[in-house]
Order: C-alpha cells, then sequence, then structure tokens
C-alpha cells in the first residue's frame, strides 16, 4: 500500500510526509488504530541501499488492562530501517549477516524497483505500544467479589463481607 520506487529516490535526502487511513494498520488483537496515520521521513538511497528515519503517530483504541473499559490515547513511534534489494540464496550468508550487524536500523528487503513501508510502520506501532494498557496510571480496576468497576464508584459488597479471604480459617481454628 505504501510503496516507494526505489529508482525515483536520490543520494541527497528527500523529506516525505505521508497520510493514511488507520484501517490499513494491522495492530493485533489488543489495538486498532482510530484515526489517520502521520508519517513524517528522510528517505535516501546509496547506490542499492535504502535508509529511511522518522516518526509517526496516531490514535489508537485499547482496552484497559485493569478496569476493562475501552479507551484512546495518542500513540507515536520511531522510524528506522536500511532497506536491500532481495539477493538470490546464493549469496553467502555470512555476508547478510555483516550488513545486519553493521546498522542499527531494521533490516529489510525490496524486490524490484518497490519498496514497501507498510510492514514496517505497522511492526514500529505494535512496538510502541504499552504492554500493559492503562485507561489513566491510577486505574482501581475491577471489584475482585461482584466485578463492578471501581472507577465508576466504590463497590458495595466489600462493606457487606469484610472479613477478607481467610475468614474461613477462623472458622477452622475454633
Amino acid at each position: 500500500m505504501l510503496k516507494i520506487n526505489v529508482n525515483s529516490l536520490k543520494t541527497d535526502p528527500v523529506e516525505s510526509i505521508l497520510a493514511f487511513a488507520g484501517e490499513l494498520l494491522s495492530l493485533g488483537d489488543e489495538a486498532t488504530a482510530e484515526g489517520p496515520v502521520d508519517v513524517k521521513m528522510r528517505i535516501q538511497r546509496m547506490g542499492e541501499k535504502v535508509i529511511a528515519r522518522g516518526v509517526a503517530a496516531t490514535r489508537v483504541r485499547m482496552r484497559c488492562a485493569r478496569c476493562l473499559n475501552d479507551f484512546e490515547r495518542e500513540i507515536h513511534c520511531g522510524i528506522f530501517l536500511l532497506a536491500l534489494p532481495a539477493r538470490p540464496p546464493d549469496v553467502p550468508a555470512a555476508r547478510r549477516k555483516r550488513e545486519e550487524e553493521k546498522n542499527d536500523a531494521a533490516l529489510v528487503y525490496y524486490y524490484g524497483e518497490q519498496l514497501d513501508l507498510l510492514p514496517e510502520i505497522e511492526s514500529a506501532f505494535i512496538l510502541a505500544l504499552p504492554m500493559k494498557p492503562l485507561c489513566r496510571e491510577d486505574c482501581p480496576g475491577l471489584c475482585s467479589r461482584c466485578g463492578r468497576r471501581l472507577v465508576d464508584g466504590p463497590c458495595l459488597c466489600r462493606d457487606a463481607g469484610s472479613q477478607g479471604p481467610f475468614a474461613i480459617l477462623k472458622k477452622l481454628r475454633k
């Protein structure tokens, strides 16, 4: 979807601003892009190598890990990749490994004249998502007895049985 013609790139860095619909991003089961995705990058060709650096931002809908409410948050991520032409299998693996170790960038391959940026942008967003998404830092979560969302207010079942989970052990002691 977001393909760049490698042959049209110059050796001088080109400033590129891309915007596309968030529906094109596949962020897995845990998050969905809700708004447009804005990408700002510098793309440069050095021989057959293509180097791209930039930032991307979009609004993402996630589910809180504590209270299970859906919420939206702006997510920003950095993109840094080195693209090489796909090589036939006869290229020595040691040479490919040296190329990968020389660079801190994500190493990707392009086929023919087209470099597809969408998979790399998706990967950058997935890595930028929080491991434990919270609607707010002090989210109290759910009541362990009745399942009420404590964000909505205090739970009434806590007053009814304030003996705690080990109250049955006190009865056994008698």
